[in-house]
């Protein structure tokens, strides 16, 4: 973290103070509503990154019962359907370093086989759905002009 204060102009001026975050859970949320707190640059053809939602909570069944044995925090894609696999923990969480990594390593290696694209896709609209949000509306800010059997397709294909 650095020390430079960050301010919002208004009428006045008003620094803003760094506050921890009570729990994990209260982050998530955050990141789940704002992803553009990811944004992290852009598309290879220029285009700025959007990110949207899939899924919160994704499990990954990989116990011999088929029943998740760990559970991603987020999945995005970008319009490109490129995914981005989030997964938060607090700093002072001492798995931090190497159980943690690993885990999205495996995440990371084993994706295509956790996630199809039909399951993202059904995500994806479930998660508009638990949100009130319309899907054409969601599909339209998010695609323009493309269809969502191109984009979903373009996702499966990795």
């Amino acid at each position: 973290m650095t020390d430079q204060p960050v301010f919002v102009l208004g009428a006045d001026l008003q620094a803003l103070e760094p506050a921890a975050f009570e729990t994990e859970a209260e982050f998530q949320e955050l990141l789940a509503r704002h992803p553009r707190m990811l944004d992290f640059g852009s598309l290879a053809d220029g285009r700025p990154l959007r990110l949207v939602l899939v899924a919160r909570e994704m499990g990954v069944a990989t116990s011999t019962d088929g029943a998740p044995a760990y559970w991603l925090d987020h999945l995005f894609v970008d319009a490109d359907g490129v995914p981005t696999l989030v997964e938060v923990k607090r700093a002072n969480d001492t798995r931090i370093r190497r159980e943690v990594v690993g885990q999205m390593l495996d995440y990371v290696a084993n994706g295509a086989r956790y996630w199809p694209g039909v399951l993202l896709q059904r995500s994806f609209e479930e998660t508009c759905a638990a949100d009130g949000r319309p899907l054409e509306e969601a599909y339209g800010e998010f695609l323009g002009d493309r269809s969502r059997q191109e984009f979903w397709a373009e996702v499966e294909d990795g």
